[in-house]
């Protein structure tokens, strides 16, 4: 009993160590001019932050 809750404990904590490697590099934010940038780049005319606190930023854009 106490054998296969090691093992379980064990395995979770790889899985969880897998989960955390493969998104290490996938949930990378961008910065407030990349995210200018691309709304540019879509096609917005009027980009604005209205509100940013450390680093979070809210933005509004309009399309024209």
């Amino acid at each position: 009993m106490v054998i296969r809750i090691l093992k379980i404990s064990v395995n979770a904590k790889l899985e969880n160590q897998r989960k955390r490697e493969a998104l290490e590099n996938v949930l990378i934010p961008y910065r407030l001019d990349e995210n200018y940038e691309l709304l540019e780049r879509a096609g917005f005319d009027r980009i604005g932050t209205y509100f940013q606190w450390f680093n979070f930023a809210c933005m509004i854009a309009v399309k024209v």
